[in-house]
């Protein structure tokens, strides 16, 4: 029997930094954002694109 992760994401929220973890079946992604808002809106943008 195969075991399939599905797509998911863990948030480390800090002052400064907001750093997203995408993992699935394939991969692990990290990424590091800061919490203005435009980078937290390109995040967002970036993760609903996966």
């Amino acid at each position: 029997m195969e075991s399939r992760i599905q797509p998911l994401c863990g948030l480390d929220v800090h002052k400064k930094t907001v750093v997203p973890c995408v993992l699935t079946s394939e991969r692990k992604e990290i990424g590091t954002f800061s919490t203005m808002t435009d980078d937290l809106i390109s995040m967002t943008n970036e993760l609903a694109q996966r």
